[in-house]
């Protein structure tokens, strides 16, 4: 729930494309819409919490994607 706060109080500062990867020459060769890449942690962190009460053993999956959210947006603003 916190990761949807975050990523909606985000949305207002992020640009309109971010992006994800770039070529030799830091030029970028491949950028996503902003609310894929605000809300794409929060709906898999949202998934695996949905398994983690089928199969216990994925919890870890919840925290990973969680972890991974923060740095992401921070270097998107």
């Amino acid at each position: 729930m916190f990761a949807f706060i975050f990523a909606v109080i985000a949305l207002w500062f992020v640009p309109e494309k971010i992006p994800i990867h770039f070529n030799a020459l830091q030029h970028v060769d491949i950028s996503i819409t902003k609310y894929m890449g605000v809300f794409i942690f929060p709906t898999l962190m949202i998934f695996s919490y949905l398994i983690r009460q089928l199969h216990w053993q994925t919890y870890f999956l919840f925290y990973f994607f969680f972890i991974l959210h923060l740095p992401l947006i921070g270097l998107a603003i």
